[in-house]
């Protein structure tokens, strides 16, 4: 309210002046309203200013006319943001934020400054100092002489007997005119500096009903984290802590309803304790408030900081070269560097580093899309070292939505976002120039992605340690990539020694240079080609695009494509093959309907009739073992006996020359999503059907009885895709590839931390499938028998072929799966590797 009230006391002041005709200036104004403003000796003068404003007062001087002389002000100003002003670390006041270290105030320690005043108009030569507020702690000469035009030096003593800010107003006053001419605010703040050994400053006292006390501490660069508690609170008192950083900004919510005790929700904020991360640098303000609803008049506290951090010797390093899966050895030096502690070595997911030094004009934004997997644990922005030193740079990160998730707008080009458990998504990081004085400049930027599925740094003593300021303790581990890293991106370990609590105390970063992995041999390309399978010849099949129609073929590397007989079906395609016996089956569309067929070693065609348990319009074959079992399923409309309503069917089979056909059942009574995809030389069956609405994994043994193989936890449903001698079967659950051995439980294989599936299990236990490395950007990929992943194109190291989508793998140790070829125009063809052995 002090702004309108004044407003209105000047319109009062303005309409006597017209009333009485005298002419007032807007310095007039000032000098008749400061110079007669009744002083609060309850409040500070950085708080109140000349004081209370007094209209009768302030018309008495008004009356007389007042041409007040007029002087200039340079004063030092010592703070974070000081060099962001006009005049860097000058103002019209003295301000010292500063920590004692960096030029602040001590307690019980004079220091000077320097103030230049200069008269700039006519008037006396000699001013008379004064001070207003003064609490004892400054100290001026009386008079000083100012000759027009020339600045001359005012030394302002401070000596700082009890901790805290401390401010009065310097009176500079023209004895020819009436009122003060010129007041100069002073404001010191000698912060309480938490010091060895117990690195921890306390206050305490008592605060009244809807009143505050604030407490300023001192925080050294390389502290880790600030922890704060207030205790001694009486029963029933609702009294709370806020943090103000060294800028003057609240970082965290003020809301009236917060952080108080015995009142607000302490799992929305605890009131009694609160760890402050990767602190400012500087003096922090903690203000202490009894709410307003407080039952007791009289709210006594203490309050208690603390100065946290470690540091990690050495602080980094690089590991030239590394193998995929394989564990690098490191070891560091932690020592306490502040108050004790109770402490633990921790590791963690690896991450992704990206650098650049970019360019942003003033007023204007850049930026770049990010993008978070599903396995994400933190995500580390951090930017600064612009080649404009004034320039004040902004940083923000939007989510897709156009949200606002975090931003960083502290003064200059330094500033940086910490994201713990990021949402998976995209998002959009934007740096702006909103004060750029040279037009444009030049900065450092680098983004951290730490993820699951990158790889980890696991420690070998994790048991806490009591640790005094200045002990030390050694931190071993390893780290392990089980990716090569993005394109643009290399792999960072984090090594970390952290409290009790879980609050990090500091880190040391290991930079892998260079990933290996095991290599693949390319052998063999073709296409354009539809392929679903490659047997243990060699020998892959699928169809074939001829004069508009799918034709099913196979290809072999000393015959090519072959295509195979399809009594002149308008469209067919090889689904399946078995491992050794030559045998294939899949779909042919005929006049008649679409119908499964079988192929033999030598090309002869079977074309398989539709069952005759219901009225069924056509069926496909998916797979064929080695004995020339085809499993496969057959669709029609029947009519449901509980409603009376049309409802089509997908009824699982298993066929064999000899046998015909025999009915595979379903999971449960729904019979729409039954399909069986595989089947392994001993006649087990895997595939999916329906229950609760939702595609199942399930498991038919040779006698045709039905497995429900589950889901992965917390996800809606799961399809079998392959399964190899032993029983071993691989598919998909909900997003995330699976394999599930036998007597074991589902598992989820490695991936990107995005959509992945598993599509074929050989008998040595390698699987084959598809992983996205981004949301819709596809590769393929191999798992290993201990589940460990490898990229087909960093295999490969192929500059021709970009692999897009797994195929197969037999049990020779041969991959066939999509890839674009680069040198025939983009396209797309069927690539065949040899995996190492």
């Amino acid at each position: 309210m002090a702004s309108p009230q004044a407003a209105g006391a000047v319109a009062v002041l303005l309409s006597a002046a017209s009333a009485s005709h005298v002419e007032v200036s807007p310095a007039g104004m000032r000098s008749a309203l400061t110079g007669s403003a009744t002083y609060l000796p309850d409040q500070p003068a950085y708080a109140q200013g000349a004081g209370l404003v007094s209209v009768p007062a302030a018309w008495k001087l008004l009356a007389k006319g007042p041409k007040p002389t007029s002087y200039s002000v340079e004063a030092p100003v010592c703070g974070v943001l000081a060099a962001m002003l006009t005049t860097p670390k000058s103002g019209t006041g003295v301000y010292n934020r500063c920590s004692p270290d960096d030029g602040g105030q001590s307690l019980h320690r004079p220091k000077n400054y320097t103030v230049k005043l200069t008269r700039t108009g006519p008037g006396s030569r000699e001013a008379r100092l004064s001070w207003l507020g003064n609490d004892g702690t400054f100290s001026a000469p009386r008079t000083v002489r100012l000759d027009r035009g020339r600045a001359t030096s005012v030394t302002v003593r401070a000596r700082a007997k009890s901790a805290g800010a401390h401010s009065a107003l310097l009176r500079v006053d023209d004895p020819a005119t009436p009122g003060v001419d010129r007041l100069v605010p002073v404001t010191v703040v000698a912060a309480a500096d938490p010091a060895k050994p117990s690195y921890a400053v306390s206050t305490g006292g008592a605060v009244d009903r809807n009143a505050t006390r604030s407490f300023f501490v001192s925080v050294p660069e390389g502290a880790a984290a600030l922890k704060v508690d207030l205790s001694g609170v009486a029963r029933d008192s609702q009294t709370r802590f806020l943090a103000v950083d060294p800028q003057g900004m609240p970082v965290e919510d003020t809301a009236v309803s917060r952080c108080y005790t015995h009142f607000s929700d302490e799992a929305d904020c605890a009131p009694g304790s609160r760890t402050y991360r990767q602190p400012m640098p500087g003096v922090w303000e903690f203000e202490v408030e009894a709410r307003r609803t407080s039952p007791l008049l009289t709210n006594p506290y203490r309050l208690t900081a603390t100065v946290q951090g470690a540091t990690l010797d050495p602080a980094s390093s690089v590991i030239d070269r590394a193998a995929l899966h394989a564990a690098t050895e490191k070891s560091f030096t932690a020592v306490n560097r502040f108050a004790p502690v109770t402490a633990h070595a921790v590791g963690g997911a690896l991450g992704a580093l990206s650098e650049a030094h970019p360019a942003v004009a003033d007023q204007d934004m850049t930026g770049k899309q990010v993008t978070v997997p599903r396995d994400a644990t933190r995500f580390e922005v951090s930017m600064g070292n612009a080649s404009d030193p004034d320039a004040d740079l902004d940083l923000y990160l939007v989510a897709q939505s156009g949200a606002l998730v975090a931003s960083s707008t502290n003064g200059g080009s330094r500033e940086s976002i910490v994201i713990d458990k990021p949402t998976p998504g995209y998002y959009l990081l934007y740096i702006a120039g909103t004060d750029v004085p040279s037009g444009s400049t030049e900065f450092d930027i680098q983004d951290t992605m730490f993820s699951s599925s990158l790889g980890s740094v696991t420690v070998d003593q994790d048991k806490p340690v009591r640790l005094a300021s200045g002990r030390s303790v050694k931190v071993s581990g390893r780290l392990v990539a089980d990716t090569v890293p993005p394109a643009g991106r290399r792999m960072v370990g984090r090594f970390s020694l952290a409290s009790d609590t879980g609050t990090l105390l500091g880190s040391a970063d290991v930079l892998l240079g260079e990933v290996s992995t095991p290599h693949a041999e390319v052998t063999s390309s073709f296409g354009p080609a539809l392929a679903f399978s490659l047997d243990d010849t060699g020998r892959v099949a699928g169809s074939r695009q001829v004069s508009g129609k799918g034709r099913p073929m196979r290809w072999d590397a000393e015959n090519g494509v072959t295509l195979l007989d399809n009594a002149d079906a308008r469209d067919g395609h090889v689904l399946g093959q078995s491992p050794t016996k030559g045998y294939a089956t899949g779909q042919l569309t005929l006049a008649e309907g679409t119908r499964a067929g079988v192929w033999d070693a030598d090309g002869k065609l079977t074309t398989l009739p539709l069952p005759d348990w219901e009225d069924y319009r056509f069926a496909r074959g998916f797979a064929v073992n080695d004995s020339g079992t085809v499993v496969g399923n057959a669709t029609g409309t029947i009519t449901d006996p509980a409603t009376g309503r049309s409802l089509e069917v997908n009824e699982g089979f298993v066929w064999s020359a000899a046998d015909g056909f025999r009915k595979l059942p379903h999971l449960t009574d729904s019979r729409g999503l039954t399909e069986p995809i595989a089947v392994n030389n001993d006649g087990i069956v895997v595939g999916h059907s329906a229950k609760d609405g939702k595609r199942r994994a399930v498991e038919w043994d040779a006698d045709g009885r039905i497995t429900d193989l589950g889901t992965l936890p917390g996800m809606p449903d799961s399809y079998a895709e392959s399964v190899n001698a032993s029983g071993t079967v691989v598919g998909a659950s909900g997003d995330d590839a699976f394999v599930l051995k036998p007597g074991g439980t589902m598992t989820r294989l490695p991936d990107f931390g995005f959509d992945a599936k598993a599509l074929k299990v050989n008998d040595a236990g390698w699987i084959m499938g598809t992983a996205q490395t981004a949301p819709d950007t596809e590769t393929a990929v191999v798992w290993d028998p201990e589940g460990r992943m490898y990229e087909l194109s960093a295999m490969t190291g192929s500059s021709r072929f970009v692999p897009l989508e797994g195929i197969s793998l037999n049990n020779r140790g041969e991959v066939a799966y999509y890839a674009m070829d680069v040198e025939d125009g983009g396209s797309t063809k069927v690539v065949l590797a040899e995996l190492p052995s």
